[in-house]
């Protein structure tokens, strides 16, 4: 569209398969996967919001980039260093195009590293889906008129999962924090349309990683790169596009690279992913490369275009993984897969090209 508006919500903590198990207590979401442009096989680059936040902009893995330590109010945290990289909102902007984010979340400020170049930002009196929404309608009016990237990261789904209620299982109480998050888009999607604003804007709906319920003997995320951790949703939603699925593997690693061609902006050599939309506009997508994941704790892995993944634990052993016949990831065939010895080289191989430096 001319000038266009891309909104990219991210939603902390949301699961790959919620909408497959929980569709219908989510409508507002599960008509934009419906309507729009969804893909099925999306990997997070890490199963933490700074690792993954930061991939979104830089299009590069966390395990690529300097860090430092920086103190926000009581607790301190990782923000990447300054470096040669630049982000996609800093490209958008000698591009013309404006860009704001909002600002709930502390580490979220640009300052902070995770969203630099941003042009402005949009304060928010508490982190509620619904105070974001309200923030973002008094925000609208003055960035409306021009091409303009918008970033909404919702962190209401985050545990304790306590924010719509604790009467049931931590399971139901997620899914009720993620009703909050939807209903919450649903006002967006009709304020857009208020404001007639349908046609200019491209709206993206992702999750920075997954979140564990007892799977693999872990809770919440952070911790490993097994599959309800890293496991994602995407979807592209636009009125003219035409409604797919699109099953190709994909790394959120190609957000990057996919927001600069919303834009006609060429993307960085230094970024690692590629962009997707071709596939949005329903073209063949072959993928260049493996997915690296890393947990930025004690496991790393890789997704291979045979569906094979391989499993890294710092001194707990390497396991491999087929997710067409064992998606739970259950079974351990590096003993007896023929493609083992192939996929451990490829992943060294990877490291080196790229400049990974996992388990630092």
């Amino acid at each position: 569209p001319r000038a266009p508006i891309v909104l990219l919500l991210a939603i902390d903590a949301m699961r790959a398969d919620v909408l497959i198990k929980v569709g219908d207590k989510l409508p507002v979401l599960s008509s934009l996967q419906r309507d729009g442009v969804s893909f099925s096989h999306v990997w997070s680059p890490a199963p933490s919001t700074v690792a993954s936040v930061v991939a979104f902009f830089s299009g590069r893995s966390a395990s690529q980039l300097r860090w430092k330590r920086k103190r926000i109010g009581r607790k301190v945290h990782k923000y990447p260093r300054k470096d040669g990289v630049p982000r996609v909102p800093e490209l958008l902007h000698r591009a013309q195009v404006d860009s704001g984010v909002a600002t709930h979340m502390a580490g979220m400020r640009p300052a902070y590293g995770l969203t630099r170049g941003f042009r402005s930002t949009f304060a928010v009196p508490d982190r509620s889906a619904a105070s974001v929404v309200k923030a973002w309608k008094r925000w609208l009016p003055r960035h409306r008129d021009g091409a303009s990237l918008q970033y909404i990261h919702f962190i209401d789904a985050h545990n304790p999962y306590n924010l719509a209620g604790t009467a049931g299982s931590e399971w139901d109480n997620y899914i009720g924090e993620l009703g909050l998050v939807d209903r919450a888009i649903g006002e967006m999607v009709a304020h857009l349309a208020e404001q007639g604003l349908t046609e200019r804007t491209i709206i993206i709906v992702t999750a920075d990683h997954g979140d564990a319920f007892g799977e693999h003997n872990s809770r919440f995320h952070g911790s490993t790169v097994y599959e309800e951790q890293v496991r994602v949703p995407l979807i592209v939603y636009h009125p003219e596009l035409s409604p797919r699925r699109v099953e190709a593997q994909v790394s959120l690693l190609d957000l990057a690279p996919t927001l600069l061609d919303l834009f006609d902006v060429a993307a960085p050599g230094a970024y690692v992913g590629q962009s997707l939309l071709p596939a949005v506009m329903g073209h063949p997508t072959p993928r260049r490369d493996p997915i690296y994941l890393d947990s930025q704790a004690r496991y790393v892995g890789m997704v291979f275009s045979d569906w094979t993944k391989l499993v890294i634990h710092q001194g707990g052993g390497t396991a491999l993984f087929d997710l067409k016949v064992d998606p739970g990831e259950a079974h351990n065939i590096i003993d007896r897969d023929p493609r083992a010895q192939a996929h451990q080289q490829r992943y060294r191989e990877y490291l080196l090209h790229y400049g990974v430096r996992p388990f630092r």
